[in-house]
């Protein structure tokens, strides 16, 4: 019962759908750069708990009372190679981009964003997701990094970046189980203004973690 759909030009969802196994979407099939993903507003797409894929040069998810996405472990692609990713506030206009707003619209048991193919992944001023979240950006010269305005209410996340390592410019409030890894000599810099707790970890250069005022860094 999977479903697979792909696209040249862009996949748009005016009505609800909803699927009984693994659901791939390609919305950008042949990498030209104009496919974007969008789910109008006040509609949802469920796959009952099965995966669920979706790439794309793009996402739009209208506005909803509840959420546009229900799914199982969901993953989420851009379909530009080097494409920068941003989440949260502060989009440029080739990026692969999800709003704050985009987040909370989304119910996932997993969610995963980006691979080895794209470029830097930004996080800024996101509040409004806190299921679990794995941020891949394991390219050449990738990074994951946190800047703009502070995050705050993420639970469980996994950050994996390429030789960019990891950076958190602003504070960021993290309720679950933060795990970081960086290839070749990365380093990672972590600060919060909340309790931390530090899981599994490989990091190929230095790590600095700073957790101000009485909150505690448990590892």
């Amino acid at each position: 019962q999977t479903l697979t759909v792909n696209a040249g030009d862009g996949i748009t969802l005016s009505t609800n759908l909803t699927t009984n196994g693994t659901t791939i979407f390609d919305s950008d099939s042949d990498a030209s750069g104009t496919g974007s993903f969008s789910i109008a507003a006040n509609q949802i797409l469920e796959t009952n708990n099965n995966s669920l894929s979706i790439t794309a040069n793009d996402m739009v998810l209208g506005t909803n009372t509840v959420s546009s996405i229900n799914s199982g472990s969901t993953t989420l692609l851009a379909s530009q190679p080097s494409q920068a990713i941003r989440l949260g506030a502060g989009a440029g206009v080739n990026d692969f981009a999800l709003s704050d707003s985009e987040l909370g619209l989304i119910t996932a048991t997993n969610l995963i964003i980006g691979d080895n193919s794209n470029g830097t992944i930004t996080v800024d001023n996101v509040t409004s997701f806190s299921g679990p979240l794995t941020l891949n950006a394991t390219a050449t010269g990738s990074a994951v990094n946190f800047s703009g305005t502070a995050s705050s209410g993420l639970g469980d996340i996994t950050l994996n970046a390429g030789t960019g390592g990891i950076s958190f410019g602003v504070d960021v409030g993290i309720t679950g189980t933060l795990s970081l890894n960086t290839l070749g000599t990365s380093n990672a810099t972590v600060l919060s203004n909340n309790n931390l707790i530090l899981g599994t970890s490989t990091i190929g250069g230095d790590l600095t973690a700073t957790v101000s005022g009485s909150n505690s860094l448990n590892v």
